[in-house]
């Protein structure tokens, strides 16, 4: 049980840090983690075109890293109840990333 367990957290790491795109994106969520963000203004953080940055919050949408409130303009915030999300978090703050 515990190395399967293991085995779909080893996964999900993989899954939610496997581009640079991901990254910038948790990053860029992670500056201001009470705050939700644009699709636009996230472009403008992260440098990313639309299409890059809509597959990849797809992505951490789906695996629940990024919270998503759906709008006529949907707004995106990190989770970082999450617990992988705020190991992420403290290891974004503590090696000044963010």
């Amino acid at each position: 049980m515990y190395v399967s367990n293991m085995k779909s957290v080893r996964q999900e790491i993989e899954k939610g840090l496997g581009t640079i795109g991901r990254i910038r994106i948790l990053a860029e969520l992670a500056t201001k983690p009470n705050s939700s963000f644009t699709k636009y203004a996230l472009i403008k953080g992260t440098g990313l075109k639309r299409s890059d940055l809509k597959s990849n919050l797809t992505v951490l949408v789906g695996i629940k890293w990024v919270k998503e409130y759906k709008a006529v303009y949907p707004r995106y915030q990190i989770d970082v109840g999450n617990p992988i999300v705020q190991l992420l978090y403290d290891f974004f703050k503590r090696s000044e990333y963010i």
